[in-house]
């Protein structure tokens, strides 16, 4: 398995270079899946990833398909099997850094962060450091406490020192006046992965002429999530108020979440069951948090993970 895995990461992302082909495919080989199984030309991963509250979802990452054997339906059918996996391993949600995201919006996915390219400049006012086991505390506090994210924790920074060695790379922080007010990793001439309080960073002569990825509320799609179970998924939803309401929900490749659907609220935490009670409307699983916010029954749905493989 470890070398047909191999043979698709190297062609699909040859800019990675074999080295880091092989410890990606080798530290997550368990995690794979192929398509077809045998003789795959297709090859993706679902990996667990632990939140900040201690949960787990599933991060699709890797996902790629021969060169010369794309635009022939393997990538679809992949996708398809990962979700299956996924709704199989009962996570509640997937996540993943997509390269085109109007491939990924006909499987349910929709965005929930976007980024912007953008040119870092500075001065003299802050340092670049690597990252000590005793900056954790000061780096989750750079995490909006109301976003969905990934927990940043010593287990995290350990696995994260090990990937970023492979290809050269360093996990840093930013000090300014004392106090580290920034997050990211440093490659050749580019920034990712960055968490940051407002312009602090950008007023970093250390990055000048750097080019990273930056939060935005337009731009390119930089993270999408997809529903795998409605009633585990409801729990990341914060409400407004309490309310009840029946929604016909459309899911065309989980059968478990199409259905009518109860939601209701007591004002803290929101709870969904299967129903036979008329649906006051109708939505596709994607458009489900859009619809909720739109209708004001939950707090804007904030997420902030971090560039993942």
């Amino acid at each position: 398995m470890i070398n047909e895995l191999l043979k698709i990461y190297i062609d699909g992302f040859y800019e990675d270079g074999e080295e880091y082909a092989k410890y990606f495919c080798k530290t997550n080989e368990d995690y794979a899946v192929t398509y077809p199984s045998k003789n795959p030309k297709s090859a993706g991963y679902v990996i667990p990833k632990k939140l900040s509250n201690g949960s787990y979802c599933a991060y699709f990452s890797a996902i790629a398909t021969l060169r010369q054997e794309r635009g022939k339906g393997y990538a679809s059918a992949l996708i398809k099997k990962m979700l299956c996996k996924t709704s199989s391993l009962g996570y509640p949600f997937a996540v993943l850094s997509p390269f085109n995201s109007d491939f990924y919006k006909q499987f349910g996915f929709f965005t929930t962060q976007y980024y912007k390219k953008t040119i870092l400049n500075g001065n003299d006012d802050a340092k670049v450091l690597p990252i000590e086991d005793l900056d954790v505390l000061s780096i989750q506090a750079l995490f909006n406490p109301n976003a969905l994210r990934l927990a940043f924790d010593e287990e995290y920074l350990l696995k994260l020192r090990k990937e970023t060695a492979v290809y050269g790379a360093l996990p840093v922080k930013i000090v300014k006046n004392g106090e580290i007010c920034g997050y990211c990793i440093k490659e050749n001439s580019s920034i990712s992965r960055v968490v940051q309080k407002d312009s602090a960073v950008t007023e970093n002569r250390d990055f000048s002429g750097f080019i990273t990825k930056l939060a935005s509320n337009k731009g390119e799609a930089f993270i999408q999530l997809r529903v795998i179970s409605i009633k585990e998924f409801v729990k990341f939803l914060k409400p407004n108020y309490s309310f009840r309401i029946t929604v016909n929900v459309v899911d065309s490749l989980i059968k478990d979440n199409s259905g009518n659907w109860e939601f209701s609220s007591n004002g803290r935490e929101i709870f969904a069951s299967k129903t036979e009670g008329k649906a006051d409307f109708e939505v596709n699983v994607a458009d489900l948090v859009k619809v909720f916010e739109e209708k004001k029954l939950i707090k804007p749905f904030l997420t902030q993970f971090i560039d993942e493989y």
